[in-house]
């Protein structure tokens, strides 16, 4: 972790298990573990190398989860907003693209 003296910024991304509209009771993830622990880290030094970041934290929830529940946590320092804006965008995207996490919806009932 960098030394808050360096941080001008923090901007931290949760996402959460929506209901659809109250159709589903939630979601349920699986993962490669062992793949999604290297193509996390491979993600997090690309974000730094590209936008000059200081630091990265991903984190994915694996298990089952009803709606309503956070699952999905992206946090970036940085010098300056800009950068850690955009690196916290990027890094959402190519988490999808990257990294092998699977949702699967969970009807209610």
């Amino acid at each position: 972790m960098c030394e808050m003296k360096d941080t001008g910024a923090i901007v931290h991304f949760t996402g959460v298990v929506r209901s659809e509209n109250n159709q589903l009771w939630g979601l349920d993830y699986e993962s490669y573990d062992e793949l999604a622990v290297k193509e996390i880290e491979k993600l997090k030094q690309d974000a730094i190398k590209k936008f000059g970041v200081l630091t990265v934290f991903i984190q994915q929830k694996i298990g089952s989860f009803p709606a309503g529940t956070p699952v999905f946590h992206v946090i970036v320092h940085a010098h300056h907003r800009k950068e850690a804006f955009e690196a916290c965008s990027w890094l959402v995207t190519q988490f999808k693209e990257r990294v092998p996490v699977w949702k699967h919806e969970v009807q209610k009932g």
